[in-house]
Formats: C-alpha cells, sequence, structure tokens
C-alpha cells in the first residue's frame, strides 16, 4: 500500500478516458463465501475501471462487485452503473484518512460513456 495524493493519481497511464466523477458506490467484497460490503465514493471511472474513495482499506487482488448510483436530479430516475472486477490497487490518503481503491473491471461497464459525458459538459 502506497500513499497517494491528486498528483499520483493525474500522472499514471491511462488505457481508458478517466471521467471524474463524484457519487455514491455501493462495493461488495467477493472470497471466502463471505460478503462484506462497503460503501464509498466515486472518484473516477472509464471503460475499464474505476477509482474510489473509501474510509476504511480493502483487500488488494479481491474480486469485487460494485454500483454507482448518478442522481440528476430529484425528476429523473437514478441511473444504476453495475461492475465486476478486482482491487488492483490501494493507496492511502497523505491525510492519513481515508483509501483510494483502483478497481480493475471484468467487462466495460455498461451504458457508461451515454450517461457520464451529460454531466461532464
Amino acid at each position: 500500500m502506497t500513499r497517494i495524493n491528486d498528483a499520483s493519481i493525474r500522472n499514471q497511464e491511462r488505457k481508458h478516458p478517466r471521467f471524474p466523477l463524484d457519487y455514491p458506490v455501493r462495493l461488495k467484497l467477493l472470497g471466502d463465501g463471505e460478503r462484506q460490503e462497503l460503501e464509498a465514493m466515486s472518484n473516477n471511472i472509464s471503460q475499464g475501471g474505476v477509482l474510489l474513495q473509501a474510509p476504511s482499506p480493502v483487500p488488494p487482488n479481491c474480486e469485487v462487485e460494485f454500483v454507482m448510483t448518478i442522481q440528476r436530479s430529484k425528476t429523473h430516475k437514478p441511473i444504476r452503473l453495475k461492475g465486476a472486477g478486482r482491487v488492483v490497487r490501494l493507496e492511502q490518503h497523505l491525510s492519513g484518512k481515508g483509501f483510494g481503491i483502483a478497481i480493475e473491471c471484468k467487462r466495460p461497464i455498461h451504458r457508461i460513456l451515454r450517461h457520464v459525458r451529460p454531466f461532464l459538459m
């Protein structure tokens, strides 16, 4: 586990463009027959994965499922982006408060480009 700051995240090479998003994520940790859940917030998302911010760490290389809930407004139905993958990086924030959790998705996140782009304009 390493310590991170915003600059270290931006300076890494990327396979897919990242979209900054700040929405709640329910993370399910899979393994050992026990399913643990964790509430987190998205930091950025791409077709290949998602970077989350969470108050506690998760085991590296563990398999996960997640659901990100995007609520445009109270008059629109929420959009739920679902994905599954594994934790490829866990980094403690320099402040000592919270962790960055990088997840590589097994498949591209469904509906991402169609629903994410309007939030960035």
